[in-house]
């Protein structure tokens, strides 16, 4: 896309200046709040909102996992209630919330959609959050959360099929940390190797880490600065909290050491309006014409950051959540060519002890079939801040 059309991607869609007449404003412009503040506005939005029990068909429990130091942190596992005898793709998730906020119920109408539309197992990481756990903790977590996964593919416990899928996505946030577990996982060659990663609104690197060939390509961060959701002033805030070294790969993956050939290919998610636009395309574009990788971008033009969390009626919102299914349906496509070796060999080595540790949280199952991908429930809980 040539400059012009880029920018034209962040002027406001006539159904978002609608949407935007008939919102609060208080709950637009969040970046002078307290982190504790925002914090504590979750947890009585909570309370105001119950938790919903999962769908016919879907189990989930929790579990607690070590990670490196010492340090538990949850899995929320969500299974098909009738899994295949052959094993299911599995998909790990990683929350958004700009490393502050967010949990294992930001994601759940997704996650349970994956296996009630998909047949996908899906992992949901509860990584712990900064202020008080800064950068690299999150990152840390993400990837022992990772290996975990991989290392227990095959178990009864998750009953993966390498063959049919693996893998890792998330929204903001989330999409940082799995663009960087996708590298640490190349790198260190995990197996099962991951077959796909879906980044949703990512945020990939800081200004000063990119390129210089691709730097005069960041506009969105001046378009965009006073955008709701996710304002100029909302990052900072964020990034003071994190405390994340900003030339650091595990931060800004794309000044990654030795490049990004070799990865699975990704699929892109990315909002017109949002300040996080502009690093997602230079990101899809160095993968896919520098190293090679095999990606897909879909674009939202005119909407901002999370818009299908905040206003889930819009016809845009639906699009994006039904285009959720649809990309991930094209990254287990990929799986294939993994070949079936991969699921003999991680049946031989894994481990049946992994069920001892487990601790079922919720449980619930009942019996009904699937409903088409584009009947997805699209009534979202209100923590929309997880998407920042």
């Amino acid at each position: 896309m040539v400059k012009e059309e880029v920018l034209d991607l962040g002027k406001f869609d006539p159904e978002f200046e609608h949407a935007l007449d008939i919102t609060d404003p208080s709950m637009l412009d969040i970046g002078k709040i307290d982190i504790y503040m925002l914090r504590g506005m979750m947890a009585e939005m909570k309370k105001a909102v119950p938790r919903s029990l999962p769908p016919p068909g879907v189990l989930e429990q929790d579990i607690q996992i070590p990670t490196r130091g010492g340090a538990e942190i949850t899995l929320r596992i969500y299974t098909p209630e009738k899994r295949p005898a052959d094993g299911c793709p599995i998909y790990v998730n990683y929350h958004g919330g700009g490393f502050l906020l967010g949990d294992l119920e930001s994601d759940e109408i997704y996650c349970r959609n994956y296996v009630k539309e998909q047949g996908f197992v899906v992992v949901s990481v509860d990584y712990r959050l900064a202020p008080e756990h800064k950068f690299p903790t999150p990152v840390h977590d993400a990837y022992d959360a990772l290996k975990w996964v991989a290392a227990n593919f095959t178990t009864s416990l998750l009953h993966g099929n390498p063959a049919k899928g693996f893998l890792i996505g998330g929204a903001s946030a989330g999409g940082n940390l799995s663009a960087v577990c996708a590298h640490l996982a190349r790198d260190e060659a995990l197996q099962p190797a991951l077959t796909g990663v879906h980044l949703m609104i990512p945020s990939l690197f800081a200004p000063s880490a990119c390129p210089p060939q691709h730097a005069h390509k960041l506009r969105s961060i001046d378009q965009c600065a006073d955008n709701p959701v996710l304002s100029l002033a909302t990052m900072k805030n964020f990034k003071r909290h994190y405390a994340a070294d900003l030339d650091s790969h595990l931060f800004s993956v794309i000044k990654w050491p030795g490049g990004h050939g070799g990865l699975p290919p990704h699929y892109f998610q990315v909002c017109g309006a949002d300040m996080l636009r502009d690093e997602a395309l230079v990101y899809e574009t160095v993968l896919r014409e520098e190293w090679g990788v095999q990606t897909q971008l879909k674009v939202y033009p005119g909407m901002p950051h999370g818009f299908w969390a905040v206003w889930p009626d819009m016809v845009a919102s639906r699009r994006f959540v039904r285009e959720m299914g649809e990309g991930v349906e094209w990254l287990r496509g990929f799986a294939e060519e993994s070949g079936e070796e991969e699921v003999e060999e991680m049946q031989e080595t894994a481990s049946a002890d992994v069920e001892k540790a487990v601790h079922p949280a919720l449980v619930a199952a009942a019996d009904v079939k699937g409903k088409k991908m584009n009947e997805w429930n699209l009534l979202s809980h209100p923590f929309f801040l997880a998407f920042c």
